[in-house]
């Protein structure tokens, strides 16, 4: 339940607490406008060693090299839990199953005296069967949660066990460093956790083997709901000293993702066909356009609305690189937004 003035107050104390307000990006380094509220400090979240629902003990720093979404809650909650947790899962399955293998969901159970270990594992794996349930004695859960910040009650029904407990409810995401970076209030849908997500784990991939790739306003139109297949636009820059190869892409958004090319016949008519060669050479300390009439990505089969103002997750595949997923902005053109990939 999320109900009580105290529940409200406890949300804001912790906002205060971790967040010098709602900004709308890492001090102005990333051009993401994140859409959840973003830290500013970037405060060490507090370490804890809890009992997992695999009867193992575990700890945050266990997860080091991955972002953790952190959420207290409990399996007993009516409404707002499985909501979250729903949004939570709907989430990693928009970032695809590569970028959902860098995050890790914890839920840290507020109900400890109810919430066995086969309780929690099998109220998890519902939404998720690699969300990891944690619980611990009452001192240990109070400790961990007051960490947080999270406020928590137990409120009595007409039988022993029929009570309700009354907590904050809120997804804290931490980076792959150990750092709180964002906060996910209840309520924020599932697309826009994604986006958020995809923005952290760009920042935070690794440097690779003397290249790197740069990905300018990645951008596609807006079109009738009518038309099934989309392209999208982008320039991409590979800063280092190593050629590298764009060999294709998926999205949940696509049936399917397509590499294309422009083309003009001696009779002076225009068509595209899928590149030779299967591939678009990025040079060394050079770039490459992806536009129309040239160099573009087919988005075959559309599964969403490319409505204006939206983003739409992209996942791009470097013969050296790897894949780089990139948020693309549906709109009228690009929107002069700069996104670095290492």
């Amino acid at each position: 339940m999320f109900t009580s003035r105290m529940t409200q107050l406890a949300l804001i104390g912790i906002v205060s607490m971790l967040w010098g307000g709602g900004s709308q990006g890492f001090a102005d380094e990333l051009p993401h406008v994140f859409h959840g509220i973003v830290s500013q400090s970037q405060p060490r979240a507090a370490d804890f060693t809890l009992t997992g629902h695999t009867d193992k003990p575990v700890r945050l720093g266990d997860f080091q090299g991955k972002l953790v979404m952190l959420y207290f809650g409990y399996t007993f909650c009516p409404g707002i839990c499985p909501t979250t947790l729903a949004e939570v899962a709907q989430a990693l399955q928009t970032l695809g199953p590569k970028a959902a293998e860098k995050v890790q969901v914890l839920m840290i159970s507020v109900d400890p005296e109810r919430d066995t270990l086969d309780r929690m594992a099998a109220y998890l794996a519902h939404f998720n069967a690699a969300f990891l349930g944690l619980t611990g004695t009452p001192d240990e859960i109070a400790k961990t949660a007051a960490s947080y910040g999270i406020y928590y009650k137990k409120y009595e029904g007409t039988t022993a066990d029929s009570y309700s407990v009354d907590h904050t409810s809120m997804v804290i995401v931490v980076d792959e460093k150990g750092l709180v970076q964002l906060l996910f209030p209840f309520g924020t849908p599932a697309s826009a956790m994604a986006d958020d997500l995809a923005a952290l784990l760009h920042d935070a991939a690794p440097a690779s083997a003397g290249h790197e790739i740069q990905v300018e306003n990645a951008w596609g139109r807006s079109l009738p709901s009518v038309v099934t297949d989309g392209d999208f636009y982008m320039t991409i820059r590979n800063r280092g000293n190593t050629p590298d190869k764009l060999k294709g892409g998926h999205s949940p958004a696509c049936g399917m993702v397509m590499l294309y090319e422009g083309y003009q016949t001696p009779q002076g008519a225009m068509g595209m066909r899928p590149v030779q060669g299967g591939f678009i050479e990025i040079p060394p300390q050079g770039l490459v356009e992806l536009k129309a009439g040239g160099f573009h990505i087919m988005c075959m089969g559309r599964k969403e609305d490319f409505a204006s103002g939206i983003r739409l997750p992209l996942t791009l595949e470097f013969e050296t690189s790897g894949e780089v997923t990139v948020p693309v902005n549906i709109g009228v053109g690009p929107t002069h937004s700069q996104s670095s990939y290492r």
